[in-house]
């Protein structure tokens, strides 16, 4: 297939992360480019429901066995994580390390892009790394708990009005330590896109490679998870106005806390996942919540 010689400009204020990216597009997807400019993280917990937070080592990563006494010191936790706590864990994403690629998953947990090729997690200035993927410890300290996310929110003014559906291509996934599955976060969550006679990459001879695989879709689909917003309009797997009503990420036990992995990408098969991103500029934004007493 012919590539598609043009650059995306991408940004994006996130409540995890802010970033400017620059990608190409190969198919009607992306390819990543020469020019990124990744700006400032940051992550918040909400403070006032006592859940702490703590960024994972990215070398040598914490566990139980071995950083027990440091992994239940409240001390070593923050209510929100800065930028200099996720470069300091390790996980250095800025000056150009990461250019966010549209891709696609089966689990929220793999990555590929199209063709089922190796996409990477991993920031590098050399080779960039395609999506974002960190880990963060969930921490409460007197009470055992269940958390979900509260206040997803993807927001995008754009001259370029059909700019904005960018905001329906982002989605952040969150696996618990130990769990072959994951949770998948988004607005709009559809899977629809598909390559049209008159869209480069248009597979003629094998016309099932021009959408999502059922199968596939069907199994995406059930790793939906729903995230509380008090005033919000409810959607069937995407958020609810009733806290007990939100998907539960990770049950804590009181002073034992909880390793889990998010990660950010763009959909490639999202409908929306398109040449109109050009020049997109979005904010996401969201955070930990305590839905219930264990």
């Amino acid at each position: 297939m012919n590539k598609i010689n043009k650059k995306i400009l991408l940004s994006g204020l996130v409540a995890l992360f802010a970033f400017v990216t620059m990608i190409g597009a190969t198919y009607a997807w992306f390819q990543v480019s020469s020019a990124v400019d990744v700006q400032s993280i940051n992550i918040n917990v909400s403070s006032s429901e006592s859940l702490l937070i703590l960024a994972d080592s990215v070398a040598t990563p914490y566990s139980m066995a071995s950083n027990e006494a440091f992994l239940t010191n409240p001390t070593n936790y923050t209510t929100y994580l800065t930028n200099a706590n996720i470069v300091s864990s390790g996980y250095d994403f800025t000056a150009g390390r990461i250019k966010m690629a549209p891709i696609t998953t089966v689990d929220g947990i793999a990555f590929t892009n199209r063709v089922g090729g190796a996409v990477s997690k991993t920031p590098s200035a050399l080779t960039p790394g395609d999506y974002i993927e960190f880990s963060v410890w969930v921490f409460s300290q007197s009470s055992s708990v269940n958390v979900s996310l509260y206040d997803y929110a993807a927001v995008a003014t754009n001259l370029n009005t059909y700019a904005n559906d960018v905001v329906n291509c982002l989605r952040v996934s969150m696996q618990t330590a130990g769990s072959g599955t994951s949770l998948i976060y988004g607005v709009d969550k559809d899977l629809d896109f598909a390559f049209l006679p008159n869209i480069v990459g248009y597979d003629a001879g094998t016309p099932a490679n021009n959408t999502i695989n059922g199968g596939v879709k069907t199994t995406l689909l059930t790793y939906n998870g729903t995230f509380y917003n008090g005033t919000a309009t409810p959607a069937a797997g995407e958020v609810t106005n009733v806290l007990v009503d939100s998907t539960t990420i990770v049950t804590l036990t009181a002073g034992v806390p909880q390793k889990v992995t998010l990660r950010i990408w763009l959909e490639g098969w999202d409908l929306d996942c398109d040449l109109n991103l050009l020049g997109a500029l979005f904010n996401v934004t969201f955070g930990f919540s305590i839905k219930s007493l264990v």
